[in-house]
């Protein structure tokens, strides 16, 4: 986000809801802390995107960050493609394995 963006959740934190603190930071450093570490490569999966971002002593390289526009829905639907093609038994067949769209 940007740190416009950034300054108007802290004012929209502290006037309207009265936090008392705010911690701002980006979720690839943030990724990097849960597991004791300052340096890194954060890979984030998610439903739609994988965002892969190097962290360098706490601070995100922008520039060398990169976002997939390949996330968990596609390697859902993939899956199911190629189970319902090759109709695997020890998956009990296409039937036993079904995808969802979410609109």
């Amino acid at each position: 986000h940007t740190q416009a963006q950034r300054e108007d959740l802290c004012q929209l934190m502290f006037e309207v809801f009265s936090v008392r603190g705010l911690f701002v930071e980006a979720q690839a450093t943030l990724a990097l802390y849960a597991c004791n570490k300052l340096t890194g490569v954060a890979v984030d999966c998610g439903h739609g995107t994988c965002d892969v971002a190097p962290v360098v002593d706490g601070v995100v390289q922008h520039a060398a960050a990169q976002r997939l526009m390949y996330g968990g829905e596609d390697v859902t639907r993939r899956l199911g493609r190629d189970v319902a093609a090759e109709g695997d038994a020890r998956l009990g067949g296409a039937e036993a394995f079904q995808t969802h769209d979410e609109g």
